[in-house]
């Protein structure tokens, strides 16, 4: 979920004081222009201003998950369980992500009662957006209990039950499968594995295809003009998250044989968000491993440009490292052999 769309989690409450909305629509505006400090500080004052609001509370925990510190977003969010514990799925969530072992378990499985409980419930619209949510929220148990360090086979059963029930409960998403092809992965079966992940991919893949072929094709350009904020608007129906797709791309380096798709996948996130170092130094490795060396060089500059800029990025900074020696051995090999091919006179 984006920073920009934490404000948006609840819809009413409590009376609420005139200078904590003043103060609440004062942090929109300041995530609308990316300015986290301002809204970060507007929301806190907004949450000491009418602390029982519980639209303010639930938007402050959930903007501190999210562009921390998130030690301060736990505090908040367990605040907002404890003035209502059965309603609000999101909190549940985010404390399932912040939280350790089986505190982040027991959080997943309450926000998957309150939304199985919506289901239930409501009708039309309002339903099909909970059932979304709600195989999201499987998913994202799953996902947990396969990174918890527990034994695989004491969680493998259960986590196979979960992505089938999501993918029963919605069965428009990709990321049941996705998941699946994680598990197998986990249980070494990678031809299982390449198969989900091709099952999901074709539940969007092939809408990116068309996007890239529509951007490159020649265009009226007042046509183009017109028809560009409804492209934009259908984006994010058309693709899952960012993060998601990143995945994705790296599911496909290691699991099949060609890197056509992951290349097109990665080079489709820049185009979206050039900022991220991890994506270029994905890019290189997949362009390295399709004996590109000299693009993939570029890639990996690209993101050591980035990399410098960020704090605490060690380990990533490790890794570049180790790539550009494989990189730089690989055009010393590719060197070598073009020389050797070139006749003597």
């Amino acid at each position: 979920m984006a920073v920009a769309d934490v404000v948006e989690l609840a819809n009413g409450g409590a009376q609420q004081n005139q200078e904590a909305v003043a103060l609440y629509d004062e942090a929109q505006q300041a995530m609308a222009q990316d300015n986290y400090d301002v809204a970060r500080r507007k929301l806190q004052q907004a949450h000491q201003t009418a602390p029982q609001d519980m639209m303010i509370l639930d938007a402050y925990g959930a903007f501190l998950a999210e562009a921390g510190p998130q030690r301060d977003g736990i505090t908040i969010l367990q605040e907002a369980v404890r003035q209502q514990p059965n309603e609000g799925f999101e909190k549940y969530m985010y404390l399932g992500q912040l939280l350790d072992g089986e505190d982040a378990v027991a959080s997943i499985r309450k926000g998957i009662q309150i939304l199985q409980w919506q289901v239930d419930t409501l009708g039309g619209d309002e339903q099909e957006e909970a059932s979304e949510q709600l195989s999201g929220a499987l998913c994202a148990l799953a996902e947990r209990l396969l990174g918890s360090g527990e034994e695989l086979d004491s969680v493998a059963a259960e986590c196979q039950q979960l992505l089938n029930r999501a993918g029963r409960i919605f069965p428009d998403s990709p990321e049941p499968l996705q998941v699946l092809a994680s598990l197998k992965v986990e249980q070494q079966k990678p031809d299982e594995a390449l198969q989900h992940l091709r099952e999901s991919m074709q539940k969007w893949f092939p809408s990116l295809q068309r996007m890239l072929a529509d951007s490159d094709s020649e265009r009226d350009e007042e046509e183009e003009e017109k028809d560009m904020d409804e492209d934009d608007q259908d984006l994010d129906a058309q693709l899952p998250s960012f993060e998601f797709r990143f995945e994705t791309a790296k599911l496909l380096i290691e699991l099949d044989e060609t890197t056509e798709k992951a290349v097109l996948i990665l080079d489709s996130l820049i185009e979206e968000d050039d900022s991220v170092p991890n994506v270029w130094y994905m890019l290189a490795m997949c362009l390295l491993g399709g004996g590109q060396t000299e693009a993939a060089a570029e890639a990996l500059q690209h993101g050591q440009k980035l990399l410098r800029k960020q704090e605490d990025a060690d380990e990533l900074a490790k890794d570049f490292s180790d790539l550009k020696v494989a990189i730089d051995e690989a055009a010393k090999e590719q060197a070598a052999e073009a020389d050797g091919a070139v006749p003597s006179v």
